[in-house]
């Protein structure tokens, strides 16, 4: 699938790296804090950079 990022002025694997990077911050945060909510605050991590794709199509 050809993804048009350049709204968000980065490449497809600029946007895995973030997508990343970001799933990883919420995990760690989250599991020190309280793990019940991993579950909520990963899927709207995701939902959140699902957003740019389907934004960008």
């Amino acid at each position: 699938m050809e993804l048009d990022l350049s709204p968000y002025w980065m490449s497809k694997e600029s946007y895995l790296e973030r997508s990343q990077l970001q799933n990883a911050f919420v995990s760690r945060w989250v599991s020190k804090v309280d793990r019940s909510l991993l579950g909520h605050l990963s899927l709207a991590s995701f939902l959140l950079e699902l957003g740019k794709v389907v934004i960008s199509r």
